[in-house]
């Protein structure tokens, strides 16, 4: 669990860090992350993010509130979905039920990262949302309402 307190508001994430453990990770044929698919950003249960105050995503709201957060891998960039059913197991993703869909920047890092590593750093006026694994960053800036 992460718990990020930002002076306005806090976010907290719960999430469970499967490892590589000589697995291909990313690709179209992964079972882990494949690409241009939705995948739990996890293992297990679906992460969930827990916001007690608005989150701004370039131009668009994320009301307070509980959610569970879905990803689309890509080779040209990410796409995080909020999805109000916030207590669901990771394979029951039903995509009727996004509040929310943001782009992400993705890139290539130089280090392997071998269990998923999900960071919430404060940023001016909010913070930064990182998914980290393998030898993937991708990102998503917001703002607290």
């Amino acid at each position: 669990m992460i718990r990020q307190d930002f002076g306005l508001g806090k976010i907290e994430l719960t999430y469970s860090r499967p490892s590589i453990r000589g697995r291909s990770v990313f690709g179209t044929n992964s079972l882990l992350a494949p690409l241009s698919k939705p995948w739990r950003t996890g293992a297990n249960a679906a992460t969930r993010l827990v916001t007690d105050h608005a989150l701004v995503f370039g131009d668009k709201e994320l009301p307070a509130g509980s959610y569970s957060v879905w990803t689309i891998p890509s080779e040209k960039g990410w796409t995080m979905m909020f999805n109000s059913q916030a207590n669901v197991w990771g394979t029951e993703y039903n995509p009727a039920f996004d509040v929310l869909r943001v782009p992400m920047q993705s890139e290539l890092i130089p280090e392997l990262v071998e269990e998923l590593t999900i960071q919430v750093r404060p940023a001016p006026q909010g913070g930064v949302l990182n998914v980290i694994w393998e030898k993937t960053k991708a990102s998503v800036r917001f703002l607290i309402k």
